[in-house]
């Protein structure tokens, strides 16, 4: 009876083993997490002049982007949220996070706007920079490049009218 609950208990640590490694590999985080891409956008918008974005609109702006396939992996961890005034980036965690961890206000800049202020100041710009790849840094340069376009586009637009 010795040999056969030594034999059981083997069998249930192999067994509990494999769904280890099964639940490892399915609750992994992401090599670049939502904040990631919220935390690396920000720094470069705001090392590029950028202080202050619209919290209700950079996820629509920012879902232009995400079929792109030189950013792709920037989104690994973004999911798209459907909806019938369009399609849009669910970034919400990731912003509330940036909220809690100091990156940007909580509160509307004026109350007529939703304006939200980018807190960094140049040296945690950099900190924030260093710490990512370079090729995640290069590919959110250029994407922030081409965000930082389009909105200047859409303000002469506006303008215009």
């Amino acid at each position: 009876m010795n040999g056969e609950m030594q034999n059981q208990v083997a069998f249930n640590s192999e067994e509990e083993t494999k769904t280890l490694k099964s639940t490892r590999l399915i609750c992994k985080r992401p090599e670049f997490s939502d904040y990631d891409f919220i935390r690396l956008f920000f720094a470069l918008i705001y090392k590029k002049g950028q202080f202050s974005f619209d919290r209700n609109m950079l996820k629509y702006q920012l879902y232009g982007y995400y079929h792109m396939e030189e950013y792709r992996q920037l989104f690994q961890d973004i999911a798209v949220k459907q909806q019938i005034e369009g399609n849009f980036l669910d970034i919400e965690d990731a912003l509330q996070n940036a909220v809690l961890y100091g990156l940007i206000n909580s509160f509307d800049s004026q109350p007529v706007d939703n304006k939200r202020l980018i807190f960094i100041d140049k040296e945690y710009c950099e900190e924030i920079l260093h710490s990512y790849s370079d090729d995640y840094v290069n590919k959110m340069d250029c994407l922030t490049d081409l965000y930082l376009e389009d909105l200047l586009l859409n303000k002469e637009k506006i303008k215009n009218m």
